[in-house]
C-alpha cells in the first residue's frame, strides 16, 4: 500500500478530467440547442460594432433644425496699410442661435462692434441688420451707440427662428433716425448653413446627403 500511494493522486486527477470531459461532450453537439453550440448563430455571425453595427438610428436626423453659428464683420473692403502699421480699422463679430423647435422657437444674435468711432464724437449711431438674399427683406435688429474708441454691443431676441437670413450687416444711421431703411453699410458677414438645411416648403433638398429628412 505504501508504494501504491504516490500513484492514486495522478490516477484520481485522470478521473476527475476524465468525468468533466465527458459531462460536457453534449454541450458542443448540434442537437442540443445549447448557447455554446458550435451551430449557435451567435458563434458564427459574431455582434459588430462600431460602422459595420446594424441599428436604425441615423445621426443625420434631428428633431428639429438648430443653428449655432459664430459670424465675422468686416468691411465690404478692407483698407490698405502700410508695411509696418497696425491694420486699424472697423471690425466685429456676432453669435447667432435659431432653434425650430414646435413648443419654443426662438432666435438670438448678439453683436460685438470696436473701432467703430466713438458716437459722442462722430454723432452717428449704429443699426444692426439680417438679410435673406432670395427676397431681399432686410430685418432690423435694433439701434446702438458706440463708447470709448468705437465699442458697441447688441442683443436682440426673439420667439421665431432666423436661419432663412444669408447675411447679418451693420450700417452707419444718424440719431436720432427717422428713416426705417437701411444706412451705408459698415460691416457686413455671412451666416454660415449646414449642407443639409432644408427648405421649409419642401423638407428636404438635393443639398442633403440621400434626402434624409430633418
Amino acid at each position: 500500500m505504501a508504494r501504491l500511494k504516490p500513484l492514486l493522486i495522478p490516477l484520481t486527477l485522470l478521473l476527475l478530467v476524465g468525468f468533466v470531459f465527458a459531462g460536457t461532450e453534449n454541450i458542443f453537439s448540434s442537437s442540443t440547442p445549447a448557447i455554446f453550440s458550435e451551430n449557435s448563430p451567435s458563434l458564427e455571425q459574431p455582434v459588430k460594432y462600431g460602422q459595420y453595427r446594424s441599428t436604425h438610428y441615423d445621426p443625420r436626423v434631428i428633431n428639429y433644425y438648430r443653428l449655432n453659428a459664430f459670424v465675422s464683420l468686416n468691411p465690404i473692403e478692407e483698407p490698405m496699410f502700410e508695411r509696418g502699421m497696425h491694420p486699424f480699422y472697423p471690425r466685429g463679430s456676432a453669435r447667432i442661435i435659431s432653434s425650430r423647435s414646435p413648443l419654443l422657437p426662438k432666435g438670438q444674435v448678439q453683436l460685438s462692434v470696436k473701432d467703430m468711432g466713438s458716437s459722442s464724437r462722430t454723432g452717428l449711431a449704429y443699426e444692426g441688420w439680417l438679410f435673406d438674399e432670395q427676397s431681399g427683406y432686410a430685418l432690423s435688429l435694433g439701434v446702438f451707440r458706440t463708447i470709448g474708441f468705437g465699442n458697441g454691443e447688441l442683443d436682440w431676441r426673439t420667439s421665431q427662428y432666423i436661419d432663412e437670413f444669408d447675411y447679418i450687416f451693420i450700417t452707419e444711421e444718424p440719431y436720432p433716425d427717422y428713416d426705417p431703411t437701411p444706412g451705408p453699410v459698415v460691416l457686413q458677414g455671412r451666416i454660415p448653413k449646414r449642407d443639409y438645411f432644408y427648405e421649409r416648403e419642401f423638407g428636404a433638398t438635393d443639398k442633403m446627403y440621400g434626402y434624409t429628412l430633418t
